[in-house]
């Protein structure tokens, strides 16, 4: 892995651990997109900025005590930007098996500063309730 991504992913593993919400949106471009089960949207700093509370207030409430990153393969489209795929490992104080989920960055790289433009995740809301860790969903 390229010393830009390695530096990008641990920064960002370090940030979500602290609850550093500043240091988390600026990892990302504003605006970026951000595409899951439920489709795609574009998402500004604010709106990010105003929503890391709330999940960390989420997955504190469920339980969760950690996510760690385990593995992050890159591939370069040109210069500038890089598709990242990653796999991260969250962790649970309820009696659970921790939870592994992928997700896909597309990272744009220039000089000094690597920002995501683009975040897929799966639908970890659906991997929660499957678990037991949330209640299911209504109709």
């Amino acid at each position: 892995m390229c010393d830009e991504i390695r530096k990008f992913f641990d920064t960002f593993e370090q940030s979500n651990a602290a609850g550093d919400i500043d240091r988390l949106v600026a990892l990302y471009a504003d605006p970026f997109m951000s595409a899951d089960s439920t489709g795609v949207r574009v998402v500004k700093a604010s709106e990010f900025r105003m929503a890391l509370p709330k999940r960390k207030q989420l997955f504190s409430a469920i339980g969760c005590t950690s996510t760690k990153l385990l593995s992050v393969e890159e591939t370069p489209l040109d210069d500038r930007y890089v598709i990242a795929r990653t796999v991260w490992r969250w962790e649970f104080s309820k009696p659970t098996d921790p939870i592994e989920l992928p997700s896909t960055y597309i990272i744009r790289r220039d000089g000094d500063t690597s920002q995501a433009v683009f975040y897929l995740t799966g639908d970890v809301m659906s991997v929660l309730r499957s678990r037991g860790l949330l209640p299911s969903a209504t109709p």
